[in-house]
């Protein structure tokens, strides 16, 4: 009987240890701090949030709960001058730090975290080098290239960077699975190898393999990459400077991001969120087509189950609306009436380019832009381009479209037309939410641009020849 007891005392002594470390428990003693209450905050995209606070007890600060933090980067911040003390936090959540803090934080130490130990093996080099290699990239800039003292400085800050790209590289080789060493090749500089072929060849094959490093070094698959204040900066570099700004290019890196996230319900919907506003916002020509894709890939699929139903209906409304007139696409054709009301097909109309032109006798841009637009169709009337206009106005309103053009010297250069009785609904077809609106098609109606000021036309066009030129 005796030995059963013991086992049983055993066994429930360790479904308490067991217990015991579930959740999480920092304790901090910040040694000179005077105040009474530390914040516990943690990163977010470009955002910081409070996750809890803790009030001064026997002099220390204890952050707890029976919930375990998620994995990131969190900051320990000392009110009111908001000094902080950055945070690894994995697996490891029962641990004590303490430090000193005076006109700085410093002496910071752990115990029971070898994570925030190895994080802060790091930090306090970086540290350490940072005062002596900033003074010498500062004296670089006064002396000769050529100059003794410009080359021992020189090789001085060689010296400092090789010696962090050691401590970078050790602790990447032998702590592979840690979080510093995930943070470390985040920001890890990537090393291109040689590459053979002409020059084009090579630096083409340099870009790709850059852009596929860069990709793999933010760690997608890994929910830790996704509370680090880098991770946000990295996802716009991928898709803003290493992408091609070709809508099918913005297409395929925005997937290459959002579905290892989608692993990550927090991620996930966080970076799908700003992919959807961010070019729904966009005035870069084309970039609409990103939008449609995202609407239609995740969200008419269900995968953003957190949408509430009115704003999903609203999302997919207009992805709808912008559909029908992506660059790329065949452009609707109308039904559109000259002064005289014949009838007059888009699709009937023969031009090498249309520009489709949608104004408003009463808008303000308009009576700006047309003057420029009937300049652009007088030196381009030999090139088979034609300007085809629409106006905006119907019903009662229909004849200030004419009473306009007829005040405007040489307008009737231009290819006029309207809708009286708005039966073609240009307005939705075409997405003309305000004026002046203007579309780019070449001679089978296809759409070539969109979206862009007159004043632009003739380096379009010119481009646009180049490119049939090269064809």
């Amino acid at each position: 009987m005796r030995l059963i007891f013991y086992i049983f005392c055993y066994v429930l002594l360790t479904l308490q240890a067991v217990h015991a470390q579930k959740g999480h428990e920092i304790t901090v003693q910040l040694d000179g701090f005077q105040h009474d209450t530390l914040i516990l905050g943690y990163y977010l995209g470009t955002n910081q949030y409070v996750r809890d606070t803790a009030i001064r007890h026997k002099n220390k600060f204890v952050f707890a709960d029976d919930e375990a933090l998620e994995p990131g980067m969190y900051m320990i911040i000392a009110p009111p001058k908001n000094d902080a003390i950055q945070l690894v936090i994995d697996e490891e959540q029962q641990f004590s730090l303490s430090a000193n803090y005076g006109d700085k934080i410093s002496n910071i130490s752990f115990k029971g975290s070898k994570e925030n130990e190895l994080y802060y093996s790091y930090v306090d080099l970086v540290q350490e080098v940072k005062p002596r290699a900033e003074a010498l990239r500062v004296a670089l800039d006064s002396l000769e290239a050529a100059s003794e003292q410009y080359q021992a400085f020189a090789s001085e800050i060689q010296e400092i960077d090789a010696r962090v790209l050691e401590k970078t590289s050790s602790i990447i080789d032998n702590h592979p699975t840690s979080f510093t060493a995930l943070i470390l090749n985040m920001n890890r500089q990537i090393e291109i190898p040689e590459f053979e072929g002409t020059d084009q060849e090579v630096k083409l094959k340099r870009f790709h393999y850059y852009k596929r490093q860069y990709l793999a070094n933010m760690n997608l698959d890994d929910a830790r990459a996704f509370r680090t204040p880098y991770l946000y900066e990295k996802v716009n570099y991928y898709t803003d400077k290493l992408t091609m700004r070709s809508p099918d290019s913005i297409i395929v890196s925005v997937d290459h991001i959002i579905e290892p996230l989608m692993q990550y319900e927090d991620a996930f919907q966080y970076y799908l969120v700003h992919m959807l506003n961010k070019y729904a916002k966009s005035k870069i020509v084309g970039q609409d087509a990103v939008y449609v894709h995202i609407a239609d890939k995740y969200y008419a699929s269900g995968k953003a189950d957190w949408t509430d139903a009115e704003q999903l209906s609203k999302i997919l409304k207009n992805a709808k609306a912008l559909k029908p007139t992506l660059i790329g696409k065949t452009a609707p054709n109308l039904t559109l009436y000259d002064r005289e009301g014949t009838e007059v097909q888009l699709h009937d109309i023969e031009a090498n380019r249309i520009i489709l032109y949608f104004w408003n006798p009463d808008c303000g841009h308009c009576k700006k832009s047309t003057p420029k637009l009937i300049k652009f169709q007088r030196e381009n009337m030999d090139r088979g381009i034609r300007v085809v206009t629409v106006c905006g106005k119907s019903g009662k309103d229909y004849p200030k479209c004419w009473e306009y053009i007829d005040e405007r010297e040489d307008m009737d250069i231009l290819y006029n037309l309207g809708d009286e009785f708005y039966k073609s609904r240009f307005k939705t077809v075409y997405y003309v939410k305000t004026t002046p609106k203007l579309f780019v098609l070449d001679k089978d109606k296809k759409i070539l641009s969109k979206g862009i000021g007159v004043e632009q036309l003739p380096d379009l066009i010119k481009y646009l020849d180049e490119q049939d030129a090269q064809q």
